[in-house]
């Protein structure tokens, strides 16, 4: 009984060593998660997620939404899965970024720099509003300035009705 007890421990300190070594172990885990950044203006970003791990060197987050307060506008950015580093979120699979004004940018792979506030991909995207539909290959927004600057895009514009 005694070594059967052991070897359990010994196996389970055995397996935490290794992937430690490996950094797959991560030092904190969250289930259903809101965080909040509040400035002096109130809040600014609202980040929700189904599942949030945090390692030594990164976060992944799992089903998250990002929710943020630009110039009086509300924005969300939504994906799958998101990995967090060095004030950079690298989102994955199924990215939908909306605006309060109808604005809708969808794409599966996105780079959003938080200290420069840039979105970037390098995937296909679309971009749709209530008077345009683009479809391209890579785009950057930069979320700051309101300019979307895209390669190879294909544009669909919608004319005002004539009088």
């Amino acid at each position: 009984m005694g070594a059967i007890s052991y070897l359990t421990i010994y196996e389970r300190k055995f397996k935490q060593e290794e992937f430690s070594k490996n950094k797959t172990v991560p030092l904190l885990e969250f289930i259903d998660i809101k965080n909040y950044t509040i400035n002096t203006k109130g809040i600014d970003t609202v980040i929700k997620a189904k599942k949030a791990l945090r390692f030594q060197d990164h976060d992944e987050i799992r089903e998250v939404d990002i929710l943020t307060f630009t110039r009086g506008e509300k924005e969300s950015l939504k994906a799958k899965q998101a990995n967090y580093k060095n004030d950079t979120v690298y989102l994955y699979g199924n990215i939908i970024y909306t605006k309060e004004d109808g604005t809708k940018l969808t794409s599966n792979r996105v780079v959003y720099r938080i200290k420069e506030k840039t979105i970037t991909s390098q995937t296909p995207f679309v971009l749709t509003t209530d008077k345009l539909k683009v479809t391209g290959n890579s785009f950057v927004y930069n979320k700051q300035k309101g300019i979307i600057e895209a390669l190879k895009i294909n544009a669909l514009i919608k004319e005002a009705d004539k009088l």
